[in-house]
């Protein structure tokens, strides 16, 4: 089966610590969804694991709000889910 989450993190930063936290969701291959002068919000879909992992490292700014879909699920090749 393809096992797969969304998550929603917003942090606030410092201009300082943007360039920082933007290369974090790079690396985690996440979508930068809005930035104001004070927060960013990064997109991010992936195993529950690399959803942990990201949590993790943004977890050592000030991570204000996150959201999570938990697991979506389907069969792969010709199964129905």
């Amino acid at each position: 089966a393809v096992t797969r989450e969304l998550a929603l993190f917003k942090v606030a930063c410092t201009v300082e610590q943007r360039a920082e936290i933007l290369q974090i969701a790079e690396v985690f291959r996440s979508k930068t969804i809005d930035i104001t002068e004070e927060t960013i919000t990064v997109e991010a879909t992936g195993t529950s694991e690399k959803m942990d992992a990201l949590e993790k490292m943004l977890a050592n700014f000030d991570l204000r709000e996150m959201v999570r879909t938990g697991k979506v699920v389907m069969a792969r090749g010709t199964q129905i889910t």
